[in-house]
């Protein structure tokens, strides 16, 4: 089988790292490689989809459809792990069938995954498939709530040799503010008072205290683009929970506070709220910490689509809003 059609050429000055125009240019080989050394007999590959952090190659065989998800600059640490944990626990996502990530046949980390039909969620936010996107919306609320059940080992994730390195959730939440909230951003957004306001709440005892934060296995990054599912005529079924985040272990309250980002749409938050407290509503500490940990996730996700050029007016709006500005509206406004 001739694979060189998956080969890619990238241009210079597309915005491509060293590493991604390697991995583009030679996707081809690279595949035919893996293919070989894993005893596969496909007839067909072709290129699935390419995310900021993945390449994704469909592999067809006479009985079965594949995915080899490459990353060109990232490890596969998270993926494997969360993937492993999931389908011990009988939750939904791909089967892992094979995973390298020591990188001694390819100068990167794969993974060969079961392949699962479907869309994703994003699709279904248009306004004549709002109460699809509601409905889909609380079977993920429902999964979530049983995937925070899961204990976890250390907080964060875990090193490339499996081992839990970071001391405690403190350490993680205040990375995860650096790293979504720099301060260059910041400082274009919020005034001095608000920064100092943030950073009170990022340390302060409910948001850290052991005798209620215990580590969960959290997806991370849970939106729209992230769940699959399929449309029949009136009726939706989630199909899988795909590509969790950095962090895939902590309080269960910045999972679901990260899946209520105020930027996402009405009905995917109301019907992932509702089914996430539908069987039994959130404790009083757990309501404190969500509610603090919905400010700090306004807030990074401020800084992180105004760095981007995309809209954050919601985000910000909720910021200011939860801080007793009384000029929200107007300032969320003015940065336009």
């Amino acid at each position: 089988m001739d694979y060189t059609s998956l080969n890619r050429y990238t241009a210079p000055g597309r915005g491509y790292t060293p590493a991604w125009t390697r991995v583009l240019s030679r996707l081809g080989d690279d595949t035919a490689l893996i293919v070989s050394r894993l005893n596969i007999r496909p007839i067909e590959a072709r290129l699935h989809s390419q995310t900021n952090r993945h390449v994704l190659v469909r592999i067809s065989t006479h009985t079965q459809h594949l995915i080899l998800r490459i990353a060109p600059e990232v490890d596969l640490v998270n993926e494997v792990t969360f993937g492993k944990v999931m389908l011990r626990y009988n939750l939904p996502t791909p089967h892992i069938i094979h995973a390298d990530l020591e990188r001694k046949l390819v100068p990167f980390d794969y993974t060969l995954e079961q392949y699962i039909g479907g869309t994703p969620a994003s699709t279904l936010a248009t306004p004549q498939h709002q109460h699809l996107l509601y409905d889909l919306a609380r079977q993920t609320g429902r999964i979530l709530r049983r995937l925070h059940r899961v204990s976890m080992p250390g907080w964060g994730r875990p090193s490339g040799t499996g081992r839990w390195l970071t001391k405690d959730w403190a350490t993680v939440l205040q990375s995860l503010h650096e790293r979504m909230a720099p301060l260059s951003v910041a400082v274009l957004l919020f005034s001095d008072e608000q920064q100092a306001a943030i950073a009170r709440m990022l340390t302060s005892l409910p948001l850290t205290n052991p005798a209620y934060v215990q580590p969960r296995l959290l997806h991370g990054a849970l939106r729209p683009e992230t769940i699959c599912c399929t449309v029949s005529e009136d009726t939706v079924r989630l199909e899988t929970f795909s590509d969790p985040g950095t962090i895939i272990a902590g309080d269960s309250m910045i999972d679901l506070a990260l899946a209520l980002d105020p930027t996402y749409p009405q009905a995917w938050r109301t019907g992932l709220y509702e089914g996430y407290t539908g069987a039994m509503p959130l404790t009083e500490q757990e309501q404190l910490r969500l509610h603090d940990l919905h400010v700090l996730v306004a807030y990074w996700s401020a800084c992180q689509n105004y760095a981007y050029a995309r809209p954050h007016q919601a985000a910000y709006a909720a910021v200011l809003a939860a801080l007793g500005d009384g000029q929200a509206d107007t300032e969320a406004e003015s940065t336009e």
